[in-house]
């Protein structure tokens, strides 16, 4: 009985919260991290070239030249946009969610400060404008994007000058991890339904309430990307 109890509780605050924000990271430091997106580790630069969904984010590929990379005792440490020589251009990727949900920030953390230059958004804006450029002697580690966007594209900003100098160079980015925050686009009036579109998991809890990636033994609420929840129990 009190059980039951314990479970509708959760029920009731899980559906008064549904106006929830998600949070997904994107990780390329790791073995950890590049299998928990769905993508295969291999011991050598390996490049992006299809999109790939995790936990409700598109990351997709937009130009020719996105590799995972790897330092030299071959364990992948970074998201790499190469755009080594002016020929290779603009190097660029796009993140997207589903239709009625927005994009609301995303926190970058970012690889070699020698090898990071600038980064270019197609909407949006930077939480601190100084962290656009990057250089040798001055960089933020931790990058910060604001917007409401479905879709942001992501790059490079190509050849260009060094901010207060005159050297040429050509920008590249590498990228350890990024955390995409996303939610419901606000509407105003009627609330907006999305039974169109796909629900994924976003966590479960147990009948104390504890929250986990994966489901507990015994009866678990989950929660799912729309918003609702449902009762399953696992053996």
């Amino acid at each position: 009985m009190m059980m039951k109890k314990l479970l509708s509780l959760a029920l009731v605050a899980l559906m008064a919260t549904s106006a929830w924000a998600e949070e997904v990271t994107f990780n390329f430091e790791n073995r950890t991290g590049i299998t928990a997106m769905g993508l295969t580790y291999k011991t050598s630069q390996v490049q992006l070239t299809d999109a790939f969904t995790h936990q409700g984010v598109t990351f997709t590929p937009l130009t020719d030249r996105i590799y995972i990379g790897y330092d030299d005792d071959e364990e992948y440490n970074f998201l790499l946009l190469n755009a080594a020589t002016a020929a290779f251009g603009v190097q660029s990727f796009k993140l997207s969610v589903a239709e009625g949900y927005a994009i609301k920030a995303i926190h970058f953390k970012l690889d070699t400060p020698s090898q990071v230059n600038k980064l270019t958004f197609d909407s949006g804006e930077w939480v601190e404008e100084a962290q656009h450029y990057i250089t040798n002697t001055s960089y933020e580690t931790w990058c910060d994007w604001t917007g409401d966007a479905r879709e942001i594209v992501v790059g490079t900003a190509g050849a260009g000058v060094v901010p207060g100098g005159s050297t040429q160079i050509t920008y590249r980015l590498l990228i350890d991890q990024f955390t995409v925050t996303y939610g419901e686009t606000n509407v105003t009036g009627v609330e907006a339904t999305h039974a169109s579109q796909p629900a994924h998991v976003v966590c479960y809890y147990n009948v104390s309430g504890q929250q986990s990636a994966t489901p507990f033994k015994g009866v678990n609420i989950v929660r799912m990307s729309d918003g609702s929840a449902r009762k399953v129990v696992k053996q």
